[in-house]
């Protein structure tokens, strides 16, 4: 074992202490422990490590100028944070050890850190840039295990963070699925920390931006449709989030409302389905002073429509190709009516401070160009691509 001699001069010691990096203390303390024997050094380091504030600085010291190897045996950083042994994580993120590496099942540190409700080892993690979002071997985030395991702390710091809450797992849920089994308490939480990341003032249009990913299985579109699903089609779902349920967030979706992404849309490629944020309602209501004649504007009616890949405002999108019904707004003295024909009710991009519609139908710009990406894989340029829209009347689908 390396030692360095003890100075009975102080200006010799100090002198020393610049040369070799370190300050006066420091070089008074790793002169002390040098010349413990490796049994005790050891045992010293098992203590130091031990503590919320461990002195890294003499352990680095120790290690990489007097070669001194401290054994840990299975003590890695997932142990750690399982154990929520805060001074061995802070030991590790020092050392500058893979703080996403994957462990049993591919959990990362986090993982182990959300399962266990540590949440000051969660935040050193969060704090060294760990992957807020990893997911494991059951495609579950740390999130995720925060929600399933009821451990409030971490899940709160986890979204404060930014920690994404549209991801699902395997089974095709999110960590608020996983919430709301647990019960109301954390459900609420989750809920209400979505709600909070927004700041003190939202909207309705602001919190549809956040909403999870809309998700439904085959049996569950078919039992809406009351009919089979045969061939690829895309399915839309006016409503999808009305819930009659109480936590904060379902209150916004107390109706289906105009101007945010509180709707749903699906692709169905014969043997899948994905889900999209979207709206399909009109943006506005009453009177559309964009058409040339007096006109409320207009409501797509729920029905079978035909659509063409083609251009809206000079990009791609689902375009109207056939005639299509829609129910126009009252307005002033003129009451609402239905029509017929060809509007232009396309399906196109959203907008982000809008849902950028007069009547067509528009998916969450965040999600747009794998909407459209998905489209072009399932249908060709001159192929009609059917579109199914139908309304929801208050089921909980979300």
């Amino acid at each position: 074992m390396k030692y360095i001699k003890l100075f009975e001069n102080f200006d010799a010691e100090r002198e020393m202490s610049g040369i070799l990096g370190y300050d006066v203390k420091l070089f008074h303390q790793v002169n002390k422990l040098i010349f413990l024997s490796p049994e005790q050094l050891q045992e010293w380091f098992e203590e130091e490590i031990e503590k919320d504030e461990p002195n890294l600085d003499l352990i680095k010291i120790l290690e990489t100028q007097h070669g001194i190897e401290f054994d840990l045996g299975y003590k890695d950083l997932h142990w750690a944070a399982w154990d929520n042994k805060v001074g061995l994580v802070k030991y590790w993120l020092n050392k500058g050890v893979d703080k996403d590496a994957q462990g049993n099942n591919l959990r990362t540190p986090l993982h182990q850190a959300a399962i266990n409700d540590n949440e000051a080892v969660a935040k050193l993690l969060i704090d060294a840039g760990a992957n807020k979002d990893a997911q494991d071997g059951f495609l579950q985030t740390p999130l995720h295990w925060a929600a399933q395991y009821d451990k409030r702390a971490v899940a709160k710091l986890l979204i404060d963070a930014g920690a994404r809450t549209d991801i699902r797992d395997m089974s095709g849920e999110t960590a608020l699925d996983l919430a709301k089994k647990k019960g109301e308490v954390i459900s609420m939480l989750f809920e209400d920390r979505i709600i909070d990341r927004m700041g003190a003032k939202y909207s309705t249009f602001e919190i549809g931006k956040i909403q999870n990913r809309p998700f439904l299985n085959k049996n569950q579109i078919e039992s809406l449709l009351k009919t089979t699903l045969k061939t690829k089609c895309i399915i839309g779902i006016r409503g999808f989030y009305l819930s009659k349920g109480k936590t904060p967030l379902k209150n916004f979706y107390s109706k289906n409302d105009r101007g945010i992404y509180d709707d749903a849309i699906f692709i169905y490629d014969g043997v899948n389905i994905v889900g999209f944020n979207a709206n399909t309602d009109p943006g506005m209501s009453g009177f559309n002073p964009d058409l040339n004649t007096q006109k409320g504007y207009a409501t797509l009616s729920t029905g079978t429509w035909k659509y063409k890949i083609g251009l809206h405002k000079g990009y791609e999108a689902l375009v109207q190709q056939d005639d299509v019904k829609v129910y126009r707004d009252a307005y002033d003295d003129v009451p609402s009516m239905t029509e017929t024909g060809m509007f232009g009710i396309n399906i196109h991009r959203g907008g982000d401070t809008t849902v950028s519609s007069k009547g067509c139908q528009t998916i969450r710009p965040d999600q747009y160009d794998e909407f459209m990406s998905k489209v072009k894989s399932l249908w060709s340029d001159n192929e009609i691509v059917t579109y199914m829209l139908i309304e929801n009347k208050g089921n909980s689908l979300a």
